[in-house]
């Protein structure tokens, strides 16, 4: 039967910043696994942080247990996020979003400090 504790345990740790590639091991998992809807979402929701949390948490009971829906909920909602940093950075075109990313990068390689003096 289907064990909360040690099904866990072999869930990937979830990363807002790389959502694509936690669906991606958490599908093989739960494939190999033979896990239905209802016991991957439930791992979903104990694994969930930040935003993909919160839009969680705003399904309805029944779309809460049905994986797809789980799933693009959480996507789009990592989605409207990123639409929004780039319009309040005011970012229009790919070289504007390159220069952003790699200077998120780089502000995240340096100490907190910096970075609060910086901004």
């Amino acid at each position: 039967g289907f064990n909360v504790g040690i099904s866990l345990h072999l869930v990937p740790q979830f990363n807002e910043k790389d959502p694509d590639v936690f669906f991606s091991l958490f599908e093989w998992v739960a494939e190999s696994r033979s896990w239905e809807d209802a016991e991957r979402t439930l791992l979903l929701q104990c694994t969930f942080t930040g935003r993909a949390q919160e839009a969680y948490s705003v399904l309805t009971v029944t779309d809460d247990k049905v994986y797809a829906k789980v799933k693009t909920a959480v996507l789009s909602d990592l989605v409207a996020q990123f639409n929004r940093w780039c319009s309040a950075s005011q970012v229009t075109t790919f070289e504007g979003l390159s220069d952003l990313v790699i200077l998120e990068q780089f502000k995240s390689s340096l100490p907190e400090s910096v970075v609060t003096c910086s901004n």
